[in-house]
């Protein structure tokens, strides 16, 4: 809000702080004189403050003709206006657009409506600024699959199904906990499950209905079934739980849409399913339906399990999906094979990568999109690990029917990423002495102190070649010589008490392990099978995405490599999610069943065009692939994604001459040399 300080002809703007706009609402709300005092208590502010901010307010009312402060001695003060000559005020700049997106959000949800009069009852705003924030509004419902409407006279509503209604109250809930946990008095949860002011929020945010039997029913199953839910995931399924409870005493049931693809990972949400219900049908009186049940079911499905509490627990969940089991091993096999490293010994990984594909299919299968927070940094951190994972995005299409988006990418992405930096950076070793079981280790304990990152995962003796030989470590650490013995490790003799220099010896022997590994990564070659000229297009000129994917798609059919129904593939599952990588790349693909012939097409283009909001990008790759067996082309696939991992870590000079050349006999020669 823009108000005029001082006298005289010219006079320089200032802006009307947060304060002071803080101030005219309480006066407009109020309409009787309110104290200096009263102010200052409800701001916490001192009365000389608010004597300042009144003559503000007085001048910016005096110059937009909107009306008048009076002042009374030992009485206070109060504002003399319409709502309508206000509206003739300047527009605030200091006003919390947060607030006021909390009260219309909850207003809507609530009651289904809301009138102007509403509005500017509880808030303050000018014109133009009303229009932008319920432009902004608009687009929140619009994201949560929300009709939002505007009828003049009739002021706004919402209209939607009851799923995509609860659906919304729960991002509603977990987007502003903090104001809901403000709206009333804290609440005890005494349970370890939920902080007391999220408790509080989410029993605010659901007008104080009392959501303990939702968080015991919670614990309950993770004891039952020993697991535990990640945080946010507990509070959500809470929320799930309570806000079907509410919903059913209102008589109103929910039903569940159609889902997409084939059901996998379904048998421990079934099982949670039954136990959540029991739980709250005891708890609560409730007689909870069918539909609700398969609520609830679906609840637990989209809930991410953050670990594995007992070999009892795990060993339940894995039994009850036995074919999310089998997908976890063919796409730890298929990212082993594109990273170049045996991930499949790595159980920690194992684990997490199953828990994410449970959670993963589940949620595309309803159509649930969960923005991944974190995904920028996972482009440009892991743009490598990016490339990996977007190859699941054919097994999730070919096994289950289910089109991936780059959240879920990212989320896996980020597990990939994992395994491979411990590959890379944990290593492990036997010791081999002869000096006796004391020595020994002594020198394992030197060892552990010195070097933590390093795993002694076995103490022998010469005498125990057989169990070296067979056994699985990255290198051998002696103090007796092994020239005579055929070992498949390198080797590094140290003394019986190790000094300074055989720990340099050590280090410099896993740098040099980790090293190769490395190289390993990018030793990648690709198939020239995938690429051909006439798939080659350099120093493109296009206005936007659908050009250029259209200007491709074509040239794939022309050539033979796929059918008409590849390029609608393509452009449909760009619309539901992007597929930038990171540094400036995409690899866009369409389905499958619309290919022919695997091939890549490559296009440099001249300037960078915008692929998503807030990323552009000069290199692209359109895949046209299928990984079935047929045809023997899935090693030259899997041989294309390790390329692409090797060419989102090259420097920036190998990138730029890449871009830089026009001849296609030559970039044939660099895909040959990756």
């Amino acid at each position: 809000m823009q108000v005029y300080r001082g006298k005289g002809e010219r006079r320089e703007p200032e802006t009307m702080n947060k304060r002071q706009t803080d101030i005219l609402r309480i006066l407009y709300k109020d309409r009787s004189y309110v104290t200096y005092g009263e102010i200052a208590k409800q701001l916490g502010v001192s009365v000389g403050t608010v004597r300042n901010d009144i003559a503000v307010i007085k001048e910016a009312l005096a110059r937009a003709e909107a009306g008048e402060l009076e002042t009374k001695p030992h009485a206070g003060v109060r504002l003399v206006s319409t709502s309508d000559s206000l509206k003739a005020l300047p527009e605030n700049s200091g006003e919390d657009d947060r607030e006021i997106f909390f009260f219309i959000i909850r207003h809507l949800l609530k009651n289904g409506s809301l009138t102007a009069q509403r509005l500017a009852q509880q808030h303050f705003l000018g014109r133009s600024q009303t229009e932008k924030i319920l432009e902004q509004v608009s687009h929140w419902f619009s994201d949560n699959r929300i009709v939002f409407e505007r009828r003049r006279g009739k002021g706004i509503s919402i209209r939607c199904s009851e799923f995509n209604y609860r659906a919304a109250c729960l991002n509603f809930c977990m987007e502003y906990r903090d104001m809901h946990a403000g709206l009333i008095t804290e609440r005890q949860s005494g349970h370890s499950l939920i902080t007391d002011r999220d408790y509080t929020a989410i029993c605010a945010a659901l007008d104080g209905f009392d959501v303990s039997p939702a968080i015991e029913a919670v614990a309950g199953l993770e004891d039952e079934l020993g697991f535990r839910f990640s945080y946010i995931s507990a509070l959500g399924l809470v929320f799930m739980l309570s806000l079907a409870c509410v919903r059913m005493k209102k008589g109103i049931e929910v039903e569940m849409p159609e889902t997409g693809g084939r059901e996998i990972g379904c048998g421990a949400d079934r099982k949670m399913a039954e136990l959540l219900k029991k739980s709250l049908s005891d708890k609560t009186g409730l007689c909870i339906s069918d539909s609700e049940t398969d609520y609830i079911r679906f609840a637990a499905a989209v809930s991410e399990i953050q670990e594995l509490e007992t070999g009892e627990g795990e060993c339940d969940i894995e039994s009850l999906d036995p074919e999310l089991c089998t997908l976890t091993v063919k796409a730890v096999k298929l990212i082993s094979e594109v990273a170049g490293i045996d991930l499949r010994c790595d159980g920690f990984f194992v684990r997490q990568l199953f828990l994410q594909l449970r959670v993963t299919t589940a949620r595309l299968r309803y159509g649930i999109t969960v923005k991944n927070p974190l995904l920028d940094k996972i482009k440009s951190g892991y743009p490598n690990m990016m490339a990996v994972a977007w190859l699941l995005g054919n097994v999730f299409e070919k096994e289950l029917g289910l089109e991936i988006n780059e959240h879920e990418v990212g989320y896996m992405a980020l597990h990939i990423g994992g395994a491979v930096e411990r590959h890379l950076t944990q290593l492990s070793a036997y010791i081999v002495c002869d000096y006796g079981i004391g020595i020994s280790h002594i020198l394992r304990e030197k060892i552990s102190r010195a070097i933590p990152e390093l795993m002694v995962t076995g103490v022998y003796s010469a005498r125990d070649m057989r169990s070296i030989k067979s056994g699985q470590c990255d290198f051998i650490i002696t103090t007796t010589p092994l020239d005579g013995y055929r070992l498949n490790h390198d080797i590094v003799r140290v003394g019986h008490l190790l000094d300074e220099s055989d720990i340099r010896s050590i280090k410099a022997e896993m740098k040099n392990i980790r090293s190769m590994r490395k190289e390993k990564m990018k030793a990648i070659m690709p198939y020239e099978s995938l690429f051909h000229p006439e798939l080659i297009f350099t120093d493109c000129s296009v206005r936007n995405k659908d050009e250029l994917l259209k200007m491709l798609c074509k040239a794939l059919s022309q050539s033979g490599f796929v059918t008409d129904g590849f390029e609608k593939s393509v452009l449909e599952r760009e619309r539901i999610a992007a597929t930038g990588i990171g540094k400036g790349i995409a690899a866009p693909h369409g389905m499958s069943n619309f290919v022919n012939r695997s091939a890549v097409v490559y296009a440099s283009l001249k300037q960078p065009i915008e692929w998503s909001k807030g990323e552009s990008v000069d290199i692209v790759f359109l895949l046209a692939f299928d990984l079935a067996d047929d045809g023997g082309m899935k090693k030259e696939i899997i041989g294309f994604y390790k390329s692409l991992v090797s060419f989102t870590e090259a420097d920036e000079d190998e990138f730029r001459r890449l871009k830089e050349l026009k001849d296609k006999n030559e970039i044939m020669k660099i895909f040959k040399k990756w």
